[in-house]
């Protein structure tokens, strides 16, 4: 049986935590092997992953969530997480009833099933909102309160986009040597030999389902495991870019503040 928890309640431990105008946003942590029992929420909520990794029981399906990870869950749905060894951090950003009612006048309703991903336009304004939440000035209150809108707007975009139809069997392979090879260099033509496609063909039916370009998926790929990588360790940027698959520091310095909105050592300052 789940418990019910009212916004601003939260397993694990709270490092910061703030309310804007009928948001309640938090840091949490948790520590080596931590089990969030079954439970569900009175309101609906984004979370942020950014650092550690979990695996989530949501509605009778396990995913894994990483750092650079964002899901919304509606509420009443009723989910529990395990922590891996290196424990986890969230960054929670709840919808109260107040925030919500706004959202009336626009006819937008918040969605009636999960939405996980990683990398992307989601996973930007989150990390946008996660810096006006650590910022605090006179200003992020606003910023705050837009970003929030801005996440909600694009994940009901994503419900309103019709689905992807028939998933070819070398799709899921070539997804496979993305994550496997991220830290080597790689190109469309070597990957589309491999699973004997046309690198055309393979481009554009990669992006319907993806939404993106293969080269940007290895990129997501590339920044999520910098970002486990600046919160583990003390190792330089430059040993982290290589160990990557970046070319070199300031390559990936671009490609990171590119997908995350602040540079690797903002990121590492973060995980402090």
């Amino acid at each position: 049986m789940s418990g019910r928890l009212a916004n601003g309640s939260f397993f694990g431990g709270v490092r910061a935590d703030r309310r804007v105008g009928g948001l309640t946003l938090a840091e949490t942590g948790y520590t080596a092997g931590f089990e969030v029992p079954p439970h569900d929420h009175a309101h609906p909520f984004f979370c942020l992953g950014l650092s550690g990794t979990f695996v989530e029981r949501f509605e009778g399906r396990t995913w894994t969530g990483r750092p650079t990870t964002v899901f919304f869950h509606p509420s009443e749905a009723e989910h529990s997480e395990r922590f891996g060894g290196a424990g986890g951090r969230l960054f929670n950003v709840q919808l109260g009833a107040e925030w919500l009612a706004g959202l009336e006048r626009f006819g937008v309703r918040p969605p009636g099933r999960q939405v996980d991903a990683t990398g992307g336009r989601l996973t930007w304004i989150a990390a946008s909102l996660y810096r006006e939440f650590r910022r605090n000035d006179t200003a992020s209150d606003l910023a705050i309160d837009g970003l929030a809108l801005a996440l909600l707007a694009h994940i009901v975009r994503q419900e309103r986009t019709p689905r992807s139809g028939h998933r070819p069997a070398w799709l899921d392979r070539v997804v496979e040597l993305l994550h496997d090879r991220f830290d080597r260099p790689m190109s469309i033509a070597a990957i589309a030999a491999e699973v004997d496609i046309h690198p055309v063909h393979l481009a554009r039916v990669f992006r319907k389902h993806y939404r993106c370009s293969p080269a940007e998926y290895l990129r997501r790929i590339r920044v999520r495991r910098a970002c486990e990588l600046l919160a583990a360790d003390d190792e330089t940027l430059s040993a982290i870019a290589f160990a990557t698959g970046f070319a070199d520091q300031s390559h990936f310095t671009r490609n990171f503040r590119r997908a995350i909105g602040v540079t690797p050592g903002e990121y590492r300052r973060w995980m402090v």
